[in-house]
């Protein structure tokens, strides 16, 4: 909606210059537009990485925790996702929106070790049955349906201290 109005404004603003260029009037100069366009650009590189991040852990989510997980996977994934979002150029670094895109990927990302004690064959079911009155969730622990995205429901990184002390 924005980019499509930023647009249109844009191709006013070229007509607004081709007419003032036509009656040989000095060209106003639009700085502000310079900026908007400039911070539509950055924005746009955040949420199109954040969409990107989305399609990723949706995509992750699926995955039976037991028997198909890859961690070396998550990790993977999620250090080409924060390379990408740390070469962003300073005007997108600039936005608050970008520490938020920021704060969740560190927020994953130290999720994962814990994925890999959760994973353990010495994790017992009172393991897990204190890992749901934490969390307040509770799941069904069969090896055949149980995903990642059970887990990621639990918001595990809000209780990394605790997580480690259970497992």
């Amino acid at each position: 909606v924005y980019r499509s109005r930023v647009q249109d404004i844009g191709k006013t603003k070229e007509e607004l210059t081709s007419a003032q260029l036509l009656f040989g009037l000095e060209v106003t100069a639009y700085p502000e537009m310079a900026m908007i366009e400039a911070s539509l650009k950055s924005l746009d590189m955040i949420y199109s990485l954040y969409e990107e991040y989305s399609k990723d852990t949706a995509e992750w989510s699926g995955t039976l925790f037991f028997k198909d997980l890859n961690v070396d996977k998550l990790n993977d994934g999620m250090d080409e996702l924060s390379k990408k979002l740390k070469k962003l150029p300073k005007g997108a670094q600039a936005h608050g929106v970008y520490g938020k895109v920021q704060g969740e990927f560190v927020k994953f990302t130290t999720t994962i070790p814990l994925l890999t004690q959760l994973k353990s064959e010495a994790l017992r079911q009172r393991h897990w049955q204190k890992l749901m009155v934490l969390t307040g969730k509770s799941f069904n622990l069969d090896h055949n349906t149980f995903t990642l995205g059970k887990l990621f429901e639990m918001s595990l990184g809000d209780y990394t201290d605790q997580v480690n002390e259970i497992c």
